[in-house]
């Protein structure tokens, strides 16, 4: 458990893949919309890397760190206002969304597949049409407009990592799993 963030650093974070399926090209293009009233982090390595960058000197609020360690992103999801998780993919489980929402950080996720059952749309952070740079940045809008809805979104994050994705309620369910197993394995015939 990383422990609950302040979320006090003013800033958005985009972690992951720097490639067209992870949707960075559609965070960028949505702080076009956005302009500076608030900084984009962009963390990551990836084929768009160089693209990217030249974004990062020409779009004002975008900001390009490159790679950095899991604490380095640990402490930037810590401190950040909310995360943007603009994935064009069908991901299982993603962990960054679960880092984000372990430090108490809201997340902006297109809604697509297991984003869209992890992020509670106005409660834990904010759902839109993936691959719509237009509705992130409608949705960055309004988080930016409604500080005190974010503070309790920050709030809501925390509770459903702990309730849903800590390492003791993982752990029971571990548990049950084997115990599902190994009862099935006692009732096969042999």
């Amino acid at each position: 458990d990383p422990g609950a963030g302040s979320g006090s650093g003013g800033y958005a974070v985009y972690a992951g893949r720097l490639s067209e399926d992870k949707g960075v090209l559609d965070a960028v293009e949505a702080w076009r919309q956005v302009g500076s009233g608030i900084t984009l982090r962009v963390i990551g390595d990836g084929p768009l890397r160089s693209q990217i960058g030249l974004y990062g000197e020409t779009i004002p609020g975008v900001q390009v760190l490159g790679a950095m360690t899991h604490e380095h992103v640990l402490d930037q999801l810590r401190g950040a206002r909310f995360m943007v998780f603009p994935s064009h993919l069908y991901e299982g489980s993603p962990m960054a969304i679960i880092e984000a929402l372990a430090v108490g950080t809201p997340v902006i996720a297109g809604d697509i597949g297991a984003a869209s059952e992890m992020i509670e749309d106005g409660v834990t952070g904010r759902l839109y049409p993936v691959g719509n740079s237009d509705k992130l940045a409608a949705e960055v809008r309004e988080l930016l407009a409604a500080d005190g809805r974010t503070h309790t979104m920050r709030v809501n994050a925390r509770s459903a990592y702990q309730e849903l994705y800590s390492a003791g309620v993982n752990y029971v369910q571990l548990m049950a799993i084997y115990a599902a197993a190994r009862a099935e394995s006692t009732r096969a015939p042999a």
